[in-house]
Parts: C-alpha cells; structure tokens; sequence
C-alpha cells in the first residue's frame, strides 16, 4: 500500500511497456537462429521477457549446443535487433506518453529503468519520442525522463533488485516513496524485491505470465492517469 501524498517518483520499464517492441525482439531472435542453423519456437522466446540479453543468450548455447563464444553470439543478437529498430514503424504502447507527462504535470520524477543496453534503448526512445529530443548531453537528448537506467550500468539484471535500488539513489527518493510499472514477471519480481510499489501491465506477450507479487494490476497505460486521480490509496 502506498499513500498518494506520500509518492514522489514514478519509473517505468521499457520494452513491452512504453514500447511496442516486443515483436521485434523475436524477430531478431528468430533472425539469429537462422544464421546459427537452429530454430528457435516463439513460446521459447517469449520466455525471455523481461530477462537479460546476455542470460538469454547463454541460455541458447546451452540448449542447443552451439560452438560458439557467447560474446560472439550476444553481438550478433544486438546487431539483428538494432537492424529491426531502425527498420521498424516503432511507436509507443498505447498511452504511455500521456501517462508520462501527466505524472511530470504533478511534480513527480519519472525514471526509465530498462533491462536493455543503452545504444539499443536510446534508439527506440529516439524512434518513439522524436518530440521529446534536445541537442543537450543529459540523458543521450532524451528529455521526457528525469532519469535512465539501462542494463549495462548494473552487474545483476532483474529480477535482482540492483537497478531499481540504483535509480532510487540516483533519484533521491526512498524505495518505499516509489511507484513501479513493469510488463514482465522479472520485473515485477525486481522492483518489489527493492522495497517498491510495483503495477503490472500485462502485454500480449506477458499475459500468461506470474504477476502473483504486484501490488496492483491494470490492462493499459491508458488506465494510469484515472487510477491516480482516483485513489487516495493504491
């Protein structure tokens, strides 16, 4: 439970959540299959969600017995799905926008805080909010965010709390002063493991996943703006 006058950032996940970009991820994944001769089921990639690249990535050298070093494989993988990025119509889910900026309308901080790498994620946020682009150094230009957190400036991705705990530092703002939106079982897992209140955001593929530990679970960023204006309490 947490009281709405006592909340003071929000933060957000990224893949899944404020982008559509989950079918891209399989198609890269499927891509890279193919150049390593293996087939690769959709319900297998699906079970990937919200788990690091890298984990992901080992996980398939181990399954399928693959004579290659798994730095050689990470790279092909990230090469694929930046390929997918820049070749995509990417956009952002379904009311994410409008939920950011109206929780910056209420004075509260907004973090991203993604499992992606920042080179991958820095393109899809360029792709999905061209409005919300500076010519400044902070945040890679990105301006809708007070805070980024990627998955490469943490050594223990979710569902390890580190990158949640790091963001709450870098915000100034207690754990439990927190709100957290996130997709995927993993994360979910991650950011209630730091001592936060975390929403669930079920996506086509994540439904069938456990969101069992959320505090709170609503179908659309859509619904955001009306359940703050709406409890005193979550």
């Amino acid at each position: 439970m947490i009281e709405m006058n006592t909340l003071k950032a929000v933060l957000f996940d990224l893949d899944g959540l404020i982008a559509d970009t989950e079918a891209l991820h399989v198609s890269s994944y499927h891509k890279m299959a193919d150049y390593l001769g293996i087939k690769l089921k959709n319900d297998y990639i699906h079970s990937f969600i919200g788990v690091a690249t890298k984990d992901n990535v080992n996980r398939i050298i181990k399954d399928f017995k693959i004579d290659k070093r798994p730095e050689e494989v990470l790279k092909l993988r990230y090469r694929y799905y930046l390929d997918e990025i820049r070749n995509s119509e990417l956009k952002p889910m379904e009311g994410a926008e409008e939920a950011i900026l109206f929780l910056r309308k209420l004075g509260l901080k907004t973090a991203l805080v993604t499992s992606s790498i920042k080179d991958q994620a820095v393109e899809v946020l360029k792709k999905i909010f061209p409005n919300y682009i500076s010519s400044l150094d902070r945040n890679f230009g990105i301006t809708i965010f007070d805070l980024m957190i990627f998955g490469d400036e943490v050594s223990h991705p979710k569902p390890d709390p580190e990158i949640y705990l790091k963001a709450s530092v870098k915000l100034n703002v207690k754990p439990n002063h927190c709100v957290v939106f996130e997709d995927s079982e993993a994360g979910v897992l991650a950011a209630k493991s730091a001592g936060m209140y975390v929403i669930a955001v079920p996506n086509y593929h994540t439904k069938n996943q456990n969101f069992a530990k959320a505090d709170y679970i609503i179908e659309s960023l859509k619904k955001m703006p009306e359940l703050f204006q709406t409890y005193k309490t979550l």
